[in-house]
């Protein structure tokens, strides 16, 4: 996928339009989802676009791409 797909998939994904966001999702799952942090962003910033890259079977994918952060430990003082 060439940086100009890349930020036109990133249009998609950041736009207030549901239909946008499955168009954005229908194109990853035929081409692969590329290996950009503003993808993983924006593909997964709310409930509703992590829900459907779990019906589009690319929620593996993403979270391969940026592994969650390790959770940070609470240092309590006495």
């Amino acid at each position: 996928m060439s940086e100009q797909e890349i930020q036109n998939l990133i249009k998609l994904l950041k736009s207030d339009e549901t239909q946008y966001w499955e168009i954005a999702f229908q194109i990853m799952k035929g081409t692969g989802v590329p290996n950009h942090p503003e993808v993983y962003r924006y593909a997964t910033n709310n409930n509703h676009k992590v829900l459907l890259s779990y019906q589009h079977n690319l929620l593996h994918q993403l979270s391969q791409q940026y592994p969650s952060r390790k959770p940070r430990r609470n240092k309590k003082k006495w």
